[in-house]
């Protein structure tokens, strides 16, 4: 047994040894055939036949990869040759060379001569599949490069749109600056239905380096008049302005100042058109319509005076129509606040005998009225404006106006006649449902509401009217809307797309419904900060530290709003405390960083502070805005706005020997100002009667046309019973305003009441 087991194994070791010097062989075959092939491909290259010795140091490497030599070799003649034909200007042959030696060492230098000689083939054919594919290749070496994206983008933008948009998408990346890649999105996504909206086009910013391409332009030119034409006149203008500093010739320059100046005054964009006037004079007067929507803009924006100066160079060779010329001596008497000859001239537009423009004189005058606080007076006149017109807005106004002088019981009247007069109105369903809710006729509101909710199911109205409707109490009044999570999670969506004056209105709702929740207050600050309204967006972060002390993330906002607005030395305070909260801030110690050796300006410094207290004061934050017009009045004593608010403060906080030492410093400074007599009154008219009736006097001295100090004054020595000096400040009226009747039934009624 023994003796068998001992052949059997001599007999494995004899085949595995045979096996063994098999496969050696084999191995030792290959490796001289391959070094055989590496010695011919050398014999090649030394007597100058270089393309057979690349083949086959080609071959070399297909076969082995790892065979360091050949590789060294394919790289190195590849790189030759392709230099050689480089530098000789043939750069098509270079291509090939330099793509092959690039795959083995992506060097910078390669890779710049490859897409330098792929650019240059591309620029110099005509076959457009052929531009494309080297393009493609570009883009793979270089993904980033900006004129390969450029040029691909616009040679595939009518056969493929949408991969176009994809390639003008990474160029805007890349180039935020480059305002003629927007153009270019914008046109395509509204060939491809993607922006219907045409949103794209208001991120374009700087139209005057604007690189319009001819497509684009051709596009736009037409565009502009399409949207026009239907009544898009915002969207209109947004293009003419974009055209204008890139436009073609004469003709359009002077077509597109038109168009402008006429949607500017629409969408009482007034000082554009003073902007327009100065770059482009001839054309934005170049006729009496043109003229007449820059003479209004002067006005518009009270510069009477420039208006005339104006109007008297033009009407020599223009002439206005007889409307025309009325309206802007209408508006000239407005602009002066000149109520007297204002007046005075609706007699003369009746009797023109247009009604709609009579009609509209009156409505003007109305809102002028609304606007300078006297509802009564324009209520008056849309009284009067009914008679010359059926439009229901006059009655949807009076009754805006009838809420204002808290005579709800009328204004639900009009309110009902604006709805019938125009039942597919929905804003004027939910004045009439918030009158009703007013005047607690609450079936009535249930019918209203369940009809805006049928026709108009899907608009914004719809959802205003819901939030009115809330559960009923214990007395069955209806409630305003009380639920949080709806208004915050509207906010937080109209946030998201960036629609941000919605996102605080909503924001806000939730914070009258939970005012200690500080989240709610970050949010306001958030959206305000991204807004750019940095003086509105301090209040609440201030307004949230109250109910979140050492956060590090509030203060760290709060500071960065103080360095936009140059406060650098409050700035510093918050970012300081920011990072000492939370040492894994690096934002934070890189943004103290930055400012560290910055100083604030006074007067930068003053108006920071100013507008932060206004903002503080809209809000009804008192105190926040105390503090910051504090800080203003330690830098000028003397300014009359600051002064003014403390003294409003003080009062509001009842804090009246406070308030009373800035109204001194006040007066003492401006004794002969309107407001600041008036102010001075109204603290006084509480306190101390005589010395309010001795402001009054004054105040009639200095300003014997303002008719509220007459009325005023009658009020108060009456009730004081000096009613035979109240009687001689009625003859005095009378004969200083002998045609105003309404007025001098006005204060008789004070008088008898």
């Amino acid at each position: 047994m023994k003796k068998i087991l001992a052949f059997l194994i001599l007999i494995n070791i004899i085949f595995i040894t045979s096996c063994g010097r098999k496969a050696n062989s084999k191995k030792l075959s290959e490796l001289g055939k391959s070094d055989q092939t590496y010695q011919i491909a050398l014999q090649y290259e030394m007597s100058g036949e270089k393309e057979k010795a690349i083949d086959l140091y080609h071959d070399l490497v297909a076969t082995n990869p790892y065979n360091v030599d050949a590789v060294k070799k394919l790289y190195q003649m590849n790189k030759e040759e392709g230099l050689m034909y480089f530098n000789g200007g043939q750069f098509k042959k270079a291509i090939s060379y330099l793509d092959v030696a690039y795959k083995f060492y992506k060097t910078k230098e390669l890779k710049q001569k490859l897409v330098d000689s792929m650019i240059y083939v591309q620029e110099n054919t005509e076959k457009k599949k052929e531009k494309i594919d080297l393009l493609e290749k570009v883009l793979l070496i270089d993904t980033e490069n900006i004129g390969a994206l450029k040029k691909i983008a616009s040679l595939i933008e009518n056969d493929d749109p949408e991969k176009a948009v994809a390639y003008y998408s990474k160029l805007s990346r890349l180039a935020p600056d480059d305002e003629g890649i927007k153009l270019r999105i914008s046109r395509l996504n509204q060939m491809t239905g993607n922006d219907t909206q045409e949103i794209s086009i208001d991120a374009i910013e700087n139209a005057e380096n604007l690189d319009f391409s001819d497509e684009d332009y051709e596009f736009y030119f037409k565009r502009a008049k399409e949207v026009y034409d239907a009544g898009d006149i915002k969207k209109a203008a947004k293009i003419y302005n974009l055209l204008l500093p890139n436009s073609k010739s004469p003709e359009h320059t002077s077509l597109f100042v038109k168009k402008l100046i006429e949607a500017n005054y629409l969408m009482k964009n007034y000082t554009d058109n003073l902007v327009l006037y100065s770059k482009y004079e001839a054309d934005a007067v170049s006729d009496n319509r043109n003229a007449f929507f820059i003479l209004l803009s002067y006005l518009e924006l009270g510069k009477a005076d420039q208006f005339y100066s104006l109007y008297q160079k033009l009407s020599n060779r223009l002439a206005f129509e007889k409307n025309q010329e009325l309206y802007m001596i209408f508006k000239y008497h407005l602009a002066k606040d000149d109520k007297e000859s204002v007046e005075s001239m609706i007699e003369d537009i009746k009797a023109n005998g247009d009604d709609e423009f009579t009609a509209r004189i009156l409505n003007e005058l109305a809102l002028y009225f609304a606007h300078k606080a006297d509802y009564r007076s324009a209520i008056f006149y849309l009284t009067q404006e009914k008679a010359y017109s059926e439009s229901p807005e006059i009655w949807f106004n009076e009754g805006i106006f009838l809420d204002k002088v808290k005579e709800y019981k009328k204004a639900l009247q009009v309110y009902k006649k604006a709805v019938d007069m125009s039942p597919e109105t929905p804003k004027y369903y939910y004045y009439y449902i918030l009158s009703l809710k007013r005047n607690r006729k609450y079936d009535e509101m249930e019918t209203q509401k369940n009809i805006v909710l049928q026709k108009f199911k899907n608009s914004k109205w719809a959802d205003y009217v819901k939030r009115i409707f809330g559960e009923r109490d214990m007395a069955g009044n209806v409630k305003m809307f009380s639920d949080f999570e709806s208004y915050y999670n509207y906010g937080i969506e109209f946030a998201k797309n960036g629609e941000f004056e919605k996102a605080v209105y909503n924001f806000k709702m939730a914070y009258r419904l939970q005012p200690e929740n500080f989240n709610i207050l970050i949010n306001i600050g958030n959206v305000y900060f991204t807004m750019g309204k940095y003086d509105e967006a301090i209040p609440f972060y201030i307004k949230a530290e109250e109910f979140s002390k050492n956060n590090s993330y509030i203060k760290f906002f709060l500071g960065k709003c103080y360095v936009e607005l140059k406060l650098f030395d409050e700035a510093k305070d918050q970012i300081r405390e920011s990072y000492n909260l939370d040492e894994e801030n690096v934002d934070a110690l890189k943004l103290l960083e930055e400012i560290k050796d910055e100083e604030s300006i006074a007067d930068t410094r003053f108006e920071s502070l100013k507008k932060i207290g206004i903002s503080s004061f809209n809000e009804d934050f008192v105190d926040i805005s105390y503090g910051f017009f504090k800080k203003a009045y330690e830098i000028k004593h003397d300014d009359i706005f600051i002064l003014t608010s403390l003294v409003n403060i003080l009062m509001k906080k009842q804090l009246d020997e406070e308030a009373e030492k800035y109204l001194k410093r006040l007066v003492g400074l401006y004794g002969s100002d309107y407001d600041a007599l008036k102010l001075s009154y109204n603290f006084y008219k509480d306190r101390d009667k005589e010395k309010a009736i001795r402001i009054l006097e004054s105040m009639k001295a200095l300003f014997p046309e303002e008719k509220s100090v007459y009325l005023n004054l009658v009020k108060e020595l009456k009730l004081l019973n000096k009613k035979e000096k109240a009687l001689e400040i009625t003859d005095e009226v009378k004969q200083r305003f002998p045609q105003d009747f309404k007025f001098h039934e006005e204060l008789t009624k004070e008088l008898e009441n």
